[in-house]
């Protein structure tokens, strides 16, 4: 039976958060523009979750899926609206083709429908996918203070 960490695998890699508060002028953005605590407590959430596999699984469906599909348009109101550069802006982006999008996306979809989650389980990803809705909004509701 599949894993929930054999879900994830295709896009393992590295990203950063985004900045809290990107700023066109500052190349020291990092340490100019330090993590808002919705940010931190957000990061420091992940870093709780990540050896449970279902929870992990919940925040890698929101990022990746979410961000797949809406998050380009909000990576550009994000620059838009702060200036931010490209490599502030790093986070929004994806090794997958154009093409390959919508394709990766029904994969990903299949193959969280083959692990088989007992009822349980579903109901610890249900929770935690919403945590991770309610921990994202709470951060971009931060920016826009």
């Amino acid at each position: 039976m599949p894993h929930a960490r054999d879900v994830t695998d295709d896009l393992r890699h590295e990203r950063p958060f985004p900045p809290s508060r990107p700023s066109p002028t500052a190349s020291d953005w990092r340490d100019a523009h330090p993590p808002l605590p919705e940010t931190a407590e957000y990061a420091a959430h992940l870093r709780d979750v990540a050896d449970d596999d279902v929870r992990y699984l919940a925040h890698h469906y929101t990022r990746y899926l979410g961000d797949l599909s809406g998050g380009q348009a909000i990576a550009s109101l994000v620059a838009r609206h702060y200036g931010a550069t490209a490599e502030q802006l790093g986070f929004y982006r994806f090794d997958v083709a154009d093409d390959g999008v919508v394709r990766y996306k029904r994969g990903y979809r299949e193959a969280m429908n083959a692990l088989a989650l007992q009822p349980a389980e579903v109901d610890v990803l249900i929770a935690e996918v919403r945590t991770s809705f309610r921990m994202n909004s709470a951060i971009f509701e931060a920016l826009d203070a």
